[in-house]
């Protein structure tokens, strides 16, 4: 059977490759008709040359007559045919199209002539017997051989019109089995397809070839699958479950499932997508929040500096930044650990901008937390609060000193005036004795100037000597001595009333005892407390200042009273002194004068009695402005108490305040201090999220994560499950592949190429963009034409065909191109290696498509003839090998029947590994693969096979026979399995259709009766011992073998018996080279083709290996054969 994978058409293809072909024949084109004609009309050109040939004497001269007939018969059953259906090409109008219709009269005529002919020689046959085995025929040697001679010769000739006769009488069998015909071929065509899963130019996945859907399903799924693997670091990094996503993906290909696990598989990648999209986010999420949260406490923070100015240094460290500083470090290794939980391409370009928030919040942190900060805090804090409890101390103590010296001022006064009234007492009674001496001292002066006047009246009465004149020196002396009486009169009137001083020292003596005793102190102690200004001198001044008025008003009346009365004396005396003048100048005013002295005199006198009522006045007055002052001293010191306590409060308020103050000062600058240091870290965190933010949205965008993110989004737009549909075909999922992979092509070429907003995209070559970049767009257009092809519903036979072969060459070529086997360095490495594993990947599953070599070929007239030799060149071979593989599927025990097609662990428990990979299906590929271009689905296995073999309409076999029979030389042997031509009762289409190859091997022997050329060559040889069992001579050769066994039968003679030749090791009989010789005829086909293969399109094909084609010479003898032979 091996020899059937060597099987050579057009292109050098397995002989599976043509069950396709064939079921064209039927419902076919323009071309597989025309080829069918043209290769049967080749044939009855071949009969027309036997049957000349076998006319030799002259009988069969009507020949030519009688095919001008056929062909006329021919044509007209065309037309009939034309005008009785319109369906396409069918078997009836090819037969129509050979030219041959044995009904006609004169074929009918032929074979009953032939038959005459054999009845004729078989008469001269039994004569010549007759006579040979006529003991008593007395006829010498060589009559005998002459007529042994021709008895072969008859019986040759006789021979070979039985096979004309048999011929002519399948001839005119085939108008009558027209129809039969035409279902053999429709059931052969038919049942081939079911074989393949082969419908309407799509393989559906019924039959041993992987549906096409299933092919494209596969190619995407595989895409998907790489591009998983190729990252499966960076996805299960944020999505474990990856693992079982890529897990799941694997086992969907190759499943057969169709467009339901197409949907699941793609459910599957979009699950697991959406996993990674969602830690990603959460994860990157987590550096942003942290970040937030960052500037949050900072906020909080900075919020927390407006009540931080009450407060001490050493609280706003322990209460307030130190805990804030904490969470913004907690939250700073929250960042870093959020960082550290990211990828490493993405870890790594937040790097830096995480260092900077880190190493702000640690600058930060330590300020706050420094030890020596904080002791330099305590001891401020310490030193504020123990010099206000100094100064506090020092208030209190200098107030309680106050009130003492207060109190002791306030006893001091009131013994003053206990002093000042006895002083009073006791100068008020020298006032009023003086007063008294005053008045006597007046009226005594008084009476002396009476005396003057009354001597001057005397004198100027001329009572005075020598003409009444008073010499000078008299006058002086007496002005003298009124100055000094009045003078002495005075001041002792001054003396006794104020003592040695004025009546301002009086005043003074009041105010001294409070001056060095109470005002003293009390300005000492208010200068001390810078708090007071005399306030409370003031108001002691005040209390007191109605009795400073009162005794200078009381004073002053005095005073001004003795001012005026010296006033008055001084004017008088002055009078008195011009008086010498007077009298001489006015003698008549001096009586006047003297009159008006005396008048003021008793004015005097009167002044010094109204003195003793103002004394006694000035009494009462100061008893009670010494009352007055008692009462002013008590309230005095009641106010001053009040106000020493005022002053305190105030003091001790001041100094508070004025340490608040320096204490809030101080905390203002350390909080604005630390506010500075908080505002640069919020300057930093924040200029460090945007970017943050930025590389983070930018390495989602882009990159493979972008790749990813796009992926998942096309998949939500063009596999949404509700678009596949289970009724969902090629050409459907093709257009959606087309547009998924160009919106993948669509962001490689953003990456790809530098961005330009606003500006087309250009044609590859123009752009200065990356140098892959070409390469890329290249892959892009390959894959794009593939799909294309898949897309279009019209204009093709086939989904998988020569067109989709060179697309899928130039895919495949195109991502080789991209040089590397990996990626390692680049912007775009990651992609690139992605997008080449992906590509190649869908290309290797639709590599594994089942291509029919024979699609898009172009079916030439010239070729006909050979289109017909590659149809009847795979009869046996489909026979032989489908044969084998239904009886082993049958066998009882077997478990064919239970064998998937691919099993890559254990290649001998797979259809694969035990039969098709030997019959011509994934010819050169391991026998471990795992899939291949056959039907790799679930469940599939022999059973279903056997099942398209035997079942339904199109019953290529038996389903009740285990084996076939009726084989023309068969031994039993298994070898049998590899003759090319057998007879075959069995029924179903194989057989039959195989049961034609015989006689059409043995009629185009007759065409070589008169051949001359002996092989020569052993391909020649090899051609003649295959061809041998379907010359005439065979079976005369059989029978002259058998004659060379033939003895006498001593006990009845003239009787022959069979007697075994000697020989080493074993003697041997007829049969015995009858199986040797059926063995080598039925060999030499094998040989031929594993030798040569089964043929070409440039040589032959393996179905003229038994038909004598290079016209080699076989004897008419079986005798002459074995000495040709020998």
């Amino acid at each position: 059977m091996k020899f059937i994978t060597l099987l050579r058409m057009p292109d050098k293809e397995p002989w599976m490759i043509l069950i396709p072909a064939l079921s064209g024949f039927v419902g076919g084109g323009e071309e597989v008709k025309n080829a069918l004609v043209k290769g049967l009309q080749s044939n009855v050109n071949q009969l027309d040359k036997l049957l000349k040939a076998s006319c030799g004497d002259g009988k069969c001269h009507k020949v030519d007559e009688a095919i001008k007939k056929l062909n006329e018969v021919n044509e007209s059953l065309k037309n009939k045919l034309k005008d009785e259906q319109k369906t396409p090409v069918n078997l009836t109008e090819i037969l129509s199209k050979c030219k041959l219709n044995p009904s006609v009269g004169p074929l009918n005529q032929l074979n009953d002539e032939i038959t005459e002919k054999i009845e004729k020689l078989n008469q001269r046959i039994s004569e010549l017997k007759k006579q040979h085995n006529d003991d008593n025929n007395s006829k010498n040697a060589s009559k005998i051989d002459k007529l042994n001679k021709d008895l072969q010769s008859h019986n040759a000739s006789k021979e070979s019109l039985d096979t004309l006769e048999a011929l002519c009488g399948y001839a005119k069998e085939v108008d009558k089995k027209s129809d039969n015909t035409k279902n053999l071929l429709d059931n052969l065509c038919g049942g081939l397809e079911k074989f393949l899963g082969h419908s309407n130019g799509n393989y559906t996945g019924e039959g041993i070839v992987y549906s096409d859907l299933d092919r494209l399903c596969d190619g995407v799924m595989s895409f998907l699958l790489q591009c998983l693997k190729g990252s499966q670091t960076l996805l299960s990094h944020y999505y474990p479950e990856i693992t079982r996503t890529i897990s799941e993906l694997e086992g969907k290909i190759g499943k057969g499932s169709g467009v339901v696990g197409f949907r699941e598989a793609i459910g599957i990648v979009q699950r697991g997508l959406r996993g990674y999209e969602s830690v990603l986010s959460t994860k990157t999420d987590g550096v942003t929040s942290q970040l937030t949260s960052l500037i949050a406490t900072i906020s909080e923070l900075n919020n927390e500096f407006n009540n931080m100015h009450t407060m001490s240094l050493s609280d706003q460290l322990n209460n307030v930044l130190v805990p804030k500083a904490t969470e913004c470090s907690n939250a700073a290794l929250g960042v870093d650990l959020a960082n550290s939980q990211l990828d490493d391409i993405l870890s790594n370009k937040l790097t830096l901008s995480v260092e900077l928030v880190t190493q702000a919040v640690e600058t930060f942190q330590s300020s706050c937390d420094d030890r020596q900060v904080k002791q330099w805090a305590d001891n401020v804090d310490k030193a504020l609060l123990q010099q206000k409890e100094k100064i506090n101390k020092a208030v209190e103590t200098e107030s309680r000193r106050v009130h003492e010296r207060l109190e002791n001022g306030r006893k001091a006064i009131e013994q003053s005036l206990e002093n000042l009234i006895n002083e009073k007492k006791k100068h008020i009674k020298a006032i009023k004795q003086a007063a008294q001496d005053a008045k006597e001292d007046v009226a005594e002066l008084l009476g002396t100037l009476e005396n003057l006047l009354k001597r001057l009246d005397e004198a100027q009465n001329g009572k005075l000597p020598h003409g009444g004149s008073i010499d000078k020196p008299t006058f002086e002396e007496l002005q003298t001595s009124l100055k000094r009486a009045v003078s002495h009169a005075v001041d002792k009137v001054l003396k006794d009333v104020v003592g040695e001083d004025d009546i301002n020292g009086k005043t003074d003596r009041v105010n001294k005892p409070f001056d060095p005793v109470f005002m003293n102190e009390y300005n000492e102690q208010t200068k001390n407390g810078n708090g007071g200004d005399g306030v409370l001198r003031e108001i002691d001044l005040a209390t007191l200042d109605g009795y400073n008025t009162q005794r200078s008003g009381s004073g002053d009346g005095t005073k001004t009273t003795y001012y005026r009365v010296m006033q008055k004396l001084s004017e008088s005396i002055n009078d008195l002194e011009n008086l010498p003048t007077a009298i001489d100048n006015a003698k008549g005013e001096s009586a006047r004068k003297m009159e008006k002295l005396k008048q003021e005199f008793q004015t005097l006198q009167s002044d010094v009695i109204n003195i003793e009522r103002v004394v006694i006045t000035a009494n009462q007055q100061l008893s009670e402005y010494i009352s007055s002052v008692g009462v002013a001293l008590t309230t005095a010191h009641q106010q001053a108490t009040q106000a020493v306590k005022a002053l305190e409060s105030t003091v001790t308020r001041t100094v508070s305040s004025a340490f608040s103050t320096l204490t809030a000062q101080v905390h203002s600058l350390f909080a604005k201090q630390k506010q500075a240091e908080l505002t640069q870290l919020h300057t930093v965190v924040t200029a460090q999220l945007a970017r943050i933010d930025e590389i983070i949205r930018e390495d989602k965008a882009t990159g493979v994560k972008g790749f990813f993110k796009e992926m998942n989004s096309l998949l939500e737009d063009q596999f949404q499950r509700s678009s596949l549909s289970d009724g969902m075909k090629l050409s459907e999922l093709a257009v959606k592949a087309v547009v998924y992979f160009e919106g993948l092509f669509e962001y490689l070429d953003e990456e790809f190429t530098p961005r330009r907003p606003k500006a087309p995209r250009q044609g590859p070559g123009t752009q200065n963009h990356d140098p892959h970049a070409a390469m890329v767009e290249n892959i892009r257009t390959a894959l794009n034409a593939l799909l294309a092809h898949l897309c279009k519903t019209t204009g093709k036979a086939y989904n998988f065909d020569y067109t989709f072969s060179k697309n899928l060459d130039a895919l495949l070529k195109s991502v080789a191109d991209l040089s590397a086997e990996k990626f390692g360095e680049g912007k775009h490495a990651d992609l690139l290696n992605l997008l080449k594993d992906g590509v190649n990947d869908f290309g290797r599953q639709l590599e594994d498509a089942y291509v029919n070599r024979y699609a898009e070929r172009v079916w030439s007239e010239n070729d006909s003839t050979k289109y017909a030799k590659v149809c009847l060149t795979t009869f046996p071979m489909l026979l032989t090998g489908l044969k084998e593989l239904k009886e082993n599927i049958e066998k009882s025990g077997n478990s064919w029947r239970r064998y998937a097609i691919y099993n890559s662990r254990q290649p001998q428990s797979s259809l694969y590994g035990v039969f098709l990979r030997d019959n011509g299906y994934d010819v050169g590929r391991d026998e471990y693969i795992q899939r291949g271009e056959l039907n790799y689905k679930t469940g599939f296995n022999g059973g279903n096979i056997l099942q398209h073999l035997t079942s339904a309409n199109h019953v290529l076999f038996s389903p009740s026979a285990n084996s076939l029979s009726g084989l023309t030389g068969s031994t039993g042997d298994d070898d049998d399995a590899d003759l090319p031509i057998e007879v075959v009762n069995e029924e179903g289409i194989l057989p039959q259709l195989h049961s034609y190859l015989k006689p059409y091997a043995e009629t185009c022997h007759l065409s070589t009766f008169s051949s001359k050329k002996s092989p020569c060559s052993i391909y020649e040889m090899l051609l003649w011992l295959t061809g041998l069992q379907f010359n005439s001579v065979y079976e005369s050769l059989i029978d002259h073998i058998h004659s060379l066994f033939l003895v006498d039968d001593d006990s009845q003679p003239p009787q022959k018996i069979l007697k075994p030749i000697d020989a080493y090791p074993k003697s041997f009989l007829p049969n015995d080279v009858n199986y040797a010789l059926d063995h080598i005829c039925s060999h030499s086909y094998a040989v031929l083709t594993a030798l040569i293969g089964t043929g070409d399109a440039y040589t032959n094909y393996a179905c003229d290996f038994s038909c004598n084609h290079i016209g080699l010479h076989y004897p008419t003898s079986g005798e002459k054969l074995s000495q040709h032979a020998s």
